[in-house]
């Protein structure tokens, strides 16, 4: 019998080293999927109540993954993109170590949006 304390990989058997191997795994993607999940969460906030947004009728539908849908008026498209985009790419106050890249796309569908 090993001690608790003293168990290595070494004395896993196949299936232990898979189960340990798989929960790893998941403790680390937690921990990134908890951080996408505070930007754009983040990111959802700034622009739910950003003035200029709203003072030109800019309402947030949804969120799907990643990705944030807005109604926005024809007429307002080209000045809330700018604003929508900063929202995005700088949602806390100070910059984060790794620049975000955001892609915007509009249109009269998601699909078309989407390109």
């Amino acid at each position: 019998m090993i001690p608790l304390g003293k168990v290595t990989r070494e004395h896993m058997c196949g299936e232990e080293r898979r189960i340990v191997a798989q929960c790893e795994r998941q403790s680390v993607n937690a921990i990134i999927q908890g951080s996408a999940a505070d930007v754009a969460r983040m990111a959802m906030i700034l622009c739910e109540f950003n003035p200029d947004l709203r003072e030109m009728g800019v309402q947030m539908l949804l969120q799907i993954h990643d990705e944030l849908v807005f109604e926005v008026p024809v007429d307002c498209v080209k000045d809330a993109i700018p604003i929508i985009r900063e929202c995005m790419e700088h949602p806390f106050e100070d910059d984060l170590s790794v620049p975000l890249d955001v892609d915007i796309g509009y249109g009269f569908s998601w699909a078309s949006a989407k390109g």
